[in-house]
Parts: structure tokens; sequence; C-alpha cells
């Protein structure tokens, strides 16, 4: 029994210095790794800000240069140190625009060849696109062609990063092409990024917007709703459209149509105003939602009709059309006086949810 426990007691401490050994060894290969990608990225820095000199001369890059990227690029670890050394360049003050649009080509040459790559390495190419374009949106090309090839066999890393590059290209028919492929492959992306990722497009937004409007009855309920916040966000010019839409398409998807309302906080619209007045009377509405946006939505339309439809709706059995309604009533700056009949009412949600969202106006005037 005991030569067992003594064995146990060596191999316990063989195992904590195997460990001990592992994580030293561990700790001189990151150091050794590190040292090698801090040397990589001074070797890219000297070299690319040689070359932005040059540039600056009214000199060509030199060919050697264009020649060692097309040589080295295509090793990700060298990419990363290169990535990580135009980074440093901006921090100092240096522009590399110009130097990224003299290497176009070699860069689309790396483009080609990072095609043939796992998905993480054209992951991080794409990636490497978003934040150092070599050209701008005025013609589609040939690197948003690759980039959209990307796209296939593509996990969402890698399609957020693709997006991300032609956003920051700013081309519209690219930006259009890889939406359409999404659809066709049935990709899911999140409506969230797909909306943020619209409203950081460096080229026309207004253009781009008429470009993905005219899909809004096409595509799945996911990119449409993507497409609505962007307008929401980008453009007035589609008030007729979307009032339409919202009051002629009685099949319209109830996610959509809540995306559409909001439109109409952003943008004020008076038939829209009407319609939405009806939402927050009928009782035939089942989606509690519709009138929890639309309470939100009528804080932005003044108005006799509308203060009474809202004080109407303190009374609602749903806690967040009590709470919207509540504070509409605040942001249209309906004072106590009008509310009296309500605070000395024997409605006891109307008194509770005024009293309510007033403590908590106060509350913020004293901060």
């Amino acid at each position: 029994m005991g030569f067992y426990i003594d064995d146990l007691i060596y191999l316990y401490i063989y195992l904590c210095i195997g460990l001990i050994l592992f994580n030293i060894a561990y700790m001189i290969f990151t150091n050794y790794k590190e040292g090698r990608n801090n040397s990589l990225t001074n070797k890219w820095e000297i070299d690319i800000n040689k070359q932005i000199n040059l540039l600056k001369e009214g000199k060509p890059i030199e060919l050697r240069h264009k020649v060692y990227l097309e040589k080295h690029l295509i090793y990700t670890n060298q990419l990363v140190a290169y990535v990580r050394a135009l980074d440093i360049l901006r921090k100092q003050g240096h522009s590399t625009e110009s130097y990224l649009f003299a290497n176009y080509k070699s860069i689309l040459f790396l483009a080609g060849k990072y095609k043939n790559e796992d998905v993480y390495d054209r992951t991080f190419f794409a990636f490497f696109i978003s934040i150092n374009t070599p050209c701008n949106g005025n013609e589609y090309n040939s690197l948003m062609e690759i980039l959209l090839t990307y796209l296939d066999n593509s996990n969402i890393y890698c399609r957020e990063n693709v997006l991300k590059a032609l956003y920051a290209i700013g081309n519209l028919q690219a930006v259009e092409n890889a939406f359409l492929i999404m659809y066709e492959h049935n990709y899911f992306h999140h409506y969230k990024l797909l909306s943020d990722g619209l409203l950081s497009f460096t080229g026309d937004k207004e253009a781009l917007a008429e470009r993905m409007y005219k899909y809004i009855q096409e595509w799945d309920e996911n990119m449409v709703i993507a497409v609505i916040k962007f307008i929401t966000f980008t453009s007035d010019k589609f008030k007729e459209r979307f009032f339409l839409l919202l009051k002629e398409e009685e099949d319209i998807n109830n996610e959509v149509r809540l995306a559409i309302i909001r439109y109409f906080r952003n943008h004020k619209y008076e038939p829209a105003h009407k319609l939405i007045l009806e939402f927050m009377r009928s009782t035939d509405i089942t989606d509690e939602n519709i009138k929890i946006v639309s309470a939100s939505v009528l804080g932005q339309y003044p108005g006799i009709e509308t203060i009474k439809v809202l004080k109407e709706a303190l009374k609602d059995p749903n806690w967040y059309v009590r709470y919207n309604s509540a504070t509409s009533l605040i942001n249209l700056n309906v004072g106590t006086s009008k509310l009296q009949d309500v605070l000395n009412g024997e409605d006891v949600y109307a008194k509770e949810i005024i009293t309510y969202i007033k403590g908590l106006e106060r509350k913020v005037d004293r901060l």
C-alpha cells in the first residue's frame, strides 16, 4: 500500500515538473514568435515608409518592392506583420492611401492567391482590404469580383469581413451583388450586422438605399429589416413608398411592419401619423409590439388626437404600451394640467405610469 502511495506522489511530482517545463517552453516560444513578428513588422515599416517617401517625391514605387509583396504576402504571418506596419505608419501621421493605390495590381494578385486558401486565411485577407482599400468605388473592378468569390463556403466571420471590405471600397454594384449572393445561397447574417455595415458604406448612401429598396419584396425578412433600418438612418425620400407598403400590404411580416413604423419616428409624414393612430385604436391587432412601437413613434407627432390616443393607451394592460405612451406624452410637453384627468382618475395603471415617468424625468434633471 505504501509503495502504491509513493508511486502516486512521484507521478504527481513528474506531472508538476512536466507542466513547469511546458510553461517555460511555451513562454520561450511565445517570446521568440513575438520577437520575430516585431522584427517582420519593423522590416515592413521601414520598406513601406521608403516607398511612401518616393511617392511624395513624385517617383514610382520600386519594382523590387512590388515583387517582394507578391512573393511574401501569400503567407499569413507576413500579411499580419504588413498590416501592423501600415497601422503603425498611419498612427505616426503617414498617409497610406496613395501607396496602396499604387500597389493595386500586387494586391489584386494576392487576392487571387488567397481565393484558393482556407476560409480563415480568406477572412484575414478580406479584413486587410477593409482597413487598407487599394482602390475607390468609382468603377466595378476585378478585386471586387474576387472578394465576392470569398463568400462561397464561407462562415459568418468571412462574410462580415468581405462585406466590410466592399463597404470600405464603396462600390454600389459590389455591395448589391454581395447581398444577392447571400440571398441566393440562403446565408444568414443578422440584420444588425447588415444594417450597421451598410451605414459604414463610403460611397453614395442615397444611391445604395435606392438599389437595396428594389428587393424589399423579394428578400427574406432578415435582409429586408436590415435594408429598412439602413434607409431609416440614411434617407427621408421613402416616406410615400413605406406608407403604401404599410397601408396596402396586408400580408407584410410583422417585424418588417415594425421596422417601417420606426422609419416614421425619424421621418415625420402626416398620412403615416393617421395610420399609426389607427394602429393604436385597433382592437384587431394580435401583435402587441405594433402598439408598443406605435406609442413610441407618436412622441414625434404633436396634436390633440395624438394626446387623446396616448392618454387612452395609459390604461392598456401591456406595461410597455403604457410606458411608451407616458414617455411620448412627456416628450410632447403635455403639462400636468392636461393630465389631471388621468392623475385624478380611477385607473391605477394610468396614474402609476405617469407618476413613474415624471419621477424619472425629475431624477434626470437633477443629474
